[in-house]
């Protein structure tokens, strides 16, 4: 069974850092949220699916599962689903990581 540990050391080194910085985020907002390998990336649940990090060769899509509930309070969510949306993170130079670990915060902490 692949773990995150190994999925992220399986990246492209100089990708590691922002794939591990938004993990941390995660994490950070609650310790107790699951976090798993699914569909070969990071996913984090806490009795459903919230948040996946899926690194790609140019950037991370940060998919949101009720990000839709989110869009209007927080203007870096993209996308128009009514609930997946994204946030794309560059590997280098994100401007934006307290916007995303606001929105990261709102995921986690929303109610079921």
């Amino acid at each position: 069974m692949q773990t995150v540990d190994n999925l992220i050391a399986g990246l492209p080194y100089k990708h590691q850092p922002t794939v591990q910085r938004l993990r941390l985020m995660i994490l950070k907002a609650d310790p107790g949220v699951v976090e798993t390998v699914k569909w070969g990336t990071p996913v984090y649940s806490r009795g459903r699916n919230l948040i996946s990090i899926v690194p790609n060769e140019v950037n991370i899509e940060l998919k949101l599962w009720e990000g839709g509930l989110l869009a209007r309070k927080h203007k870096c969510i993209e996308g128009k689903g009514k609930g997946m949306r994204h946030i794309t993170v560059p590997y280098e130079g994100a401007t934006n990581l307290d916007a995303i670990e606001s929105v990261i915060t709102a995921i986690i902490k929303k109610p079921a």
